[in-house]
């Protein structure tokens, strides 16, 4: 028997070993020694018991009944360099025994321990307290610092309403610094846990904690249903976190019953001290770390959700960073209204709320709101109330003072309203920034990949009797909104609601520039077309505001409104109530539906409100409909307008009593003057109703409104304006009335087809096309107009901007034709003594009085007019005239005419005044073969007519030249080319007198020129001199022009007309595709080994996008990528290699 005693004792022995053996503790000093759990190895730790580089090694689930508390090195016995907390292998749990309302471990003031879970399939860590509403698990206090928590799992059911722990919790003790919580699984035990991760604090001290990461966890289960409750919650004194590529998600349906309290996955606030924080990579939403279903959120109470909340002191010097999260898949059920947070406010949901201090939303990816067909965010509002401002709902919500709002990407939010009476004001980017200046760059609010729509709006039964306030992008006190997509929203919805793609009120020195607003569709019964309050509008500029504004190159098209009932219904590319001064220029606006028959129902391209100053200049507005009243530009403020050089094309059929016109006017008050000069006013409109090019309240006078140099194309002549319900007839009544306007031109549409004069009007590409000879009927037709020497495609240099330079084309584009104009119409009577009169565009341009007794020619004369070109030879020692007649029939033995030829004052050209003004004839085509009638041209200044009191006998080219100012150079050609990476320059005289030298000047924007040569001049000369000149320093810009300052003897100068140098190789010297590219772009050549090249990408203003060394091989393509940053447009590639550069446009469209 005593042996078998003495076995059954040694069993016990070694089993009572084993149970108390659950840890390991080993160090560098005082060896190793087990403990039965984590508490105990903690506990010898603190006493000294081990010491230095200490490993502890959980071999075995354990638990304790209160908390392990950790202190620091040097408090007590406790003397260690490191702590390693681990698992070899095994799937431990250290856990509560029995209840205490504490953590189960704190870090008191403990610095470099490393808590490392492993959680692979063979080894993981679990911490789990699932008792007390204080219950969690980790506190780091009283200075814990440089520790290190990764792969374990930590869970919790704290439920604290007086505390707002967390299962992790940062406490208000100070410098708790330098930790990390990496690849973690955090959140609630059996169910759920208030805070995940908590920095408790408040403004009593600003360094509870710095310089903590958040990173790679599941953060998980974290709520409250009637308290606050976020993944990651900071309070004021701590600063520094970066919470970066972590997973927010819900694995069961929550409901909130309390109102008054918030739920989201990060709030941050921390308003008293100087803080920054960096939140960047987190996904947020789905119900599994897998990205699988729905984080489904129900609130009863007043409960909203906000993704990510940073409030942080508005005194802050550095600026925080929200960037790269996405927020998806989340399903969210409210009651609530929460009026105190509506409007402009988070409201019931913000996807991001930026809420103070500075703070950047988007940097270099942008955030993700949604955005995909299959992970949307579904809202159901469950509001009854239809107060003002209703219930918000927005995908960003910015009131902080940063710099950007760049990148981000929201679309694919749904909202579904479950009430008639509900009112919603949803934005994809709402901000109201606390100081102006926010640049808000490149954001998408567009549907994404597979979806349909990026907003929708719409209601399970019945539809809004309140109206709902939608917007792509609201904001107020803005700074710039430049470079964003908002497309494809849809308001399924007949109440009175407001649909805008860009919202902007306030402000100073405000722009919205290069933005393009697509496909918004709603079906409102809005009832006002004045100020904001209108049913649908691309770009929408509120009340307020102050300083200078511009609005340009924008896109919008594609705007809906279906709704067929009464009412003022309206339809609007811009609308602008601003009290800012604002330019409008090279805005591109087309295809604006409004279903609606009503007698009231409106479409206009550009309407302006208030009594501050307008300019309108480069815009292309294409409007095809069946509304009742349409109109390019409707001006109903009493402010000055200039309207200078925009292209609006009207059409559609209705045969009701409608009204259209493409400018519709008020009289400007007094004291201030309306200018419409070098518009493309073509109204195609067809049906019963008034279809007119101008359309004003009062008759313009000389002092409230100027209209002139315009191309006015209608369906009748006898109606080019409307006044007082009368209309005026172009040759009669029009003239008469308006008298100012002495150098427009008009047409019937029948003579000038919109398909061969535009590119393509139903896409609203309003660009001429140069090849078909309808272009003669604005080129070189306008007037100059100072500081404006670009076009609608904004390249500086392509326009006139005085009249030395030249007349400038009617209507957004400048071109140069390819073809010949039309042939004048011949009015009159062909017959010896009696006249024909020569007719273009509604204005007599020529008259030939056949002299009595004159042989006429076999058939009626060709007269053609070349407006705003010089005559195809100089004269010699003259000046000439920007534009030339060329007359052609086949003279008889005795014919016998004299000429009277009409022009504008744009096209004088180089002739200095009307006094010296005479008519020059060329009768060789060479520069010797003119001759002027200098003592016998009489001018009328009024018509700006004038004749030769003299007898022709042939006929040719005719232009008006000048009785003085002789030149000292009559240049007969000059022509700038490229070689290799060089310009060549070649120049001709055909006269010169007193001239002394010529400086060749260069310049990299056609405006500010410097020499970069001298050549000396002939002197004297009446035959032909040539020059050439060869610019040794490389060319490095896609364009580069040059000019010829020609000087005189006495110092007197004159300069000739620029020419261009655009970078280029032989056609196939490289190939780059595709054009356009959404980012990526290959670069191939047609033959050759291992050639070394230099390539440039640039932009249109020159800004360098990409500089890079590369090796080209025969047929092999190089891939390159557009920097993240480059924005939507027109972008040149220079390749050099060979000592050949080539230049290559590419068009980038994201």
């Amino acid at each position: 028997m005593r042996p078998l005693r003495l076995i059954l004792f040694l069993l016990a022995l070694v089993t009572a070993n084993a149970i108390n053996a659950q840890v390991t503790v080993s160090g560098t000093v005082g060896g190793s020694s087990t403990y039965s759990n984590l508490q105990g190895a903690i506990n010898a730790i603190n006493s000294g018991t081990h010491g230095g580089a200490i490993t502890v090694l959980v071999t075995a689930s354990n638990s304790y009944g209160s908390s392990a508390s950790l202190v620091a090195s040097g408090s007590g016995g406790a003397n260690y360099t490191s702590i390693l907390i681990t698992v070899n292998s095994g799937h431990f749990i250290i856990s509560n025994s029995g209840f205490f309302d504490n953590p189960l471990l704190i870090l008191n003031g403990a610095d470099n321990v490393t808590i490392d879970g492993k959680n692979t399939s063979a080894a993981s860590l679990t911490f789990n307290n699932t008792t007390g509403s204080n219950g969690t698990v980790l506190n780091f206090t009283n200075g814990a610092s440089n520790n290190t928590i990764k792969n374990c799992k930590l869970y919790s059911n704290h439920t604290s309403t007086s505390a707002e722990w967390g299962v992790i919790t940062f406490s208000s003790t100070a410098n708790n610094n330098n930790n990390t919580i990496t690849g973690c699984d955090i959140g609630g035990s059996t169910g759920t846990a208030k805070h995940a991760i908590s920095g408790v604090g408040n403004a009593s001290t600003s360094t509870f904690s710095n310089n903590i990461t958040i990173s790679n966890n599941n953060i998980f289960n974290f709520f409250s249903a009637t308290r606050h409750s976020f993944g990651v919650y900071a309070l004021d004194g701590h600063t520094g976190w970066t919470i970066t590529g972590n997973r927010f998600f819900q694995t069961s349906s929550r409901t909130s019953t309390a109102s008054g309290y918030y739920h989201g996955a990060i709030w941050i606030y921390s308003p008293t001290y100087n803080s920054d924080f960096t939140i960047r990579g987190n996904t947020i939403g789905f119900a599994s770390s897998a990205q699988t279903g729905n984080y489904n959120l129900i609130s009863n109470g007043d409960c909203p959700f906000w993704g990510i909340t940073l409030y942080i002191s508005s005194s802050n010097t550095n600026s925080s960073i929200i960037d790269s999260n996405v927020i998806r898949s989340i399903i969210f059920t409210s009651k609530g209204q929460n009026t105190g947070l509506n409007g402009y406010g988070p409201g019931i949901f913000s996807g991001i709320w930026a809420a103070s201090g500075k703070i950047n939303v988007g940097t270099t990816y942008g955030n993700f709101i949604g955005y995909t067909a299959s992970t949307s965010i579904a809202i159901f509002n469950e509001n009854v109330s239809s107060t003002a401002p209703g219930t918000t709902i927005n995908g960003i919500h910015y009131r902080a003072s940063g710099t950007l709002i760049n990148n981000n990407k929201v679309g694919n939010i749904n909202v579904v309203c479950s009430a008639a009476t509900a009112k919603v004001r949803l934005n994809g980017i709402q901000a109201y920034p606390s100081t102006p200046g926010v640049q808000i760059t490149n954001n998408w609010i567009e549907n994404g990949p597979g979806s349909t729509f990026s907003l929708t709006l719409s209601h399970s039964s019945g539809f809004s009797s309140a109206g709902h306030d939608v917007n792509g992008i609201w904001c107020m006190n803005n700074g710039n909104i430049t470079s964003n997509n908002v497309k494809y929203i849809n308001v399924i919805d007949t109440g009175a609601t407001k649909l805008c793609g860009i919202f902007s009120q306030g402000g100073v020195n405000a722009s919205i520039t290069g933005n393009t607003i697509e496909v918004l569709q709603t079906n409102s019964k809005s009832n006002t077309s004045a100020q904001i309050d209108i049913a649908l509008s691309g770009i929408n500029i509120g009340a307020g505001g102050s300083g200078s504004g511009i609005i340009q190159q924008n896109t919008i098209f594609g705007l809906t409104n279906s709704y067929t009932g009464s009412g003022t219904t309206t339809v609007t590319g811009i609308n602008d109530s601003s009290l800012a001064t604002y330019v409008y220029d090279a805005n591109k606006i087309y295809n604006l539906y409004n279903s609606s028959q009503s007698n009231n129902a409106l479409i206009t391209g550009i309407s302006l409100h208030t009594d501050r100053s307008r300019v309108l200049q480069n815009n292309m507005i294409s409007i095809n409909s069946t509304v009742k009243n349409l109109y390019g530009i409707e001006n109903y403020h009493t402010g000055a307008l200039n309207a200078y050089y925009n292209s609006i094309y009207l059409a559609g059929t209705n045969a009701s009593l409608v009204l259209s016109s493409c400018i519709k006017t008020t009289a400007s008050s007094s004291g201030t003057q309306n200018k419409f000069l070098n518009n493309i006013f073509y109204q195609n409109r067809s049906g019963g109703g008034n279809h007119s090019a101008i359309l004003t309240t009062g008759l313009p006078t000389s002092t409230t409104a100027v209209f002139n140099y315009n191309l006015y194309v209608v369906p009748s002549l006898s109606a080019i304006a409307r006044s007082s319900s009368v209309n005026y007839n172009w040759s009669s009544t029009y003239a008469s009335t308006f008298a100012g306007d002495k150098y427009s031109w008009a047409v019937p549409t029948s003579t000038i087809d919109p398909s061969l004069f535009f590119l393509n009007a139903t896409t609203g590409d309003l660009h001429l096309n140069e090849s078909n000879n309808l272009v003669w009927y604005v080129n070189g037709k306008g007037w100059p107009v100072a500081g404006l020497d670009y076009d609608f495609d904004l390249s500086n240099g392509d326009r006139s901007a005085s009249l030395s330079d030249g007349a400038t084309d009617i209507g957004a584009d400048e071109v140069v034709p390819t073809v010949a104009p039309p042939a004048a119409t011949h009015t009159g009577t062909f017959a010896a003594g009696q006249s024909s009169v020569y007719v273009f565009g509604g204005r007599t341009i020529a008259q030939i009085d056949w002299q009595t007794g004159s042989t006429l020619p076999t058939a009626q004369p060709t007269v053609l007019y070349y407006s705003g070109n010089n005559p195809p030879y100089p004269i010699p020692g003259k000046n000439a005239a920007n534009c030339y007649w060329k007359i052609d029939a086949t003279a008889t033995a005795d014919l016998n005419y004299k000429l009277k030829l009409w022009m504008s004052p744009a096209v004088m050209g180089a002739v200095p005044s009307t006094l010296d003004l005479r008519m020059a004839k060329n009768s060789s085509n060479a520069p010797s073969g003119w001759s002027c009638a200098c003592s016998s041209t009489n001018m009328d200044a009024n018509t700006y007519s004038f004749n030769n009191s003299a007898s022709y006998t042939s006929f040719s080219f005719f232009t008006a030249t000048d009785n003085n100012n002789p030149l000292p150079v009559a240049l007969l050609s000059f022509t700038a080319t490229p070689y290799q990476d060089k310009a060549q320059l070649t120049w001709a005289t055909a006269s010169e007198q007193n001239s002394a030298y010529f400086d060749i000047e260069r310049s990299t924007d056609g405006n500010i020129f410097s020499k970069k040569g001298t050549l000396a001049a002939a002197g004297n000369s009446i035959s032909t001199q040539e020059y050439a000149f060869e610019d040794a320093t490389p060319i490095t810009t896609p364009i580069t022009y040059y000019r010829l300052k020609m000087v005189d003897a006495d110092g007197s100068f004159s300069y000739s007309e620029i020419r261009k140098v655009e970078r280029t190789l032989a056609n196939g010297a490289i190939a780059v595709y595709p054009s356009p590219t959404s980012g990526t772009f290959y670069i191939t050549i047609p033959e050759g080994q291992e050639i070394p090249a230099h390539l440039e990408l640039t932009d249109i203003t020159g800004k360098v996008w990409l500089m890079q060394e590369i090796t080209l091989n025969a047929h092999i393509p190089v891939k390159l990528e557009f920097p993240s940053k480059a924005s939507s447009g027109l972008y040149f590639l220079s390749v050099l290699c060979n000592g050949k550069t080539s230049l290559v446009k590419l068009s980038l469209s994201h």
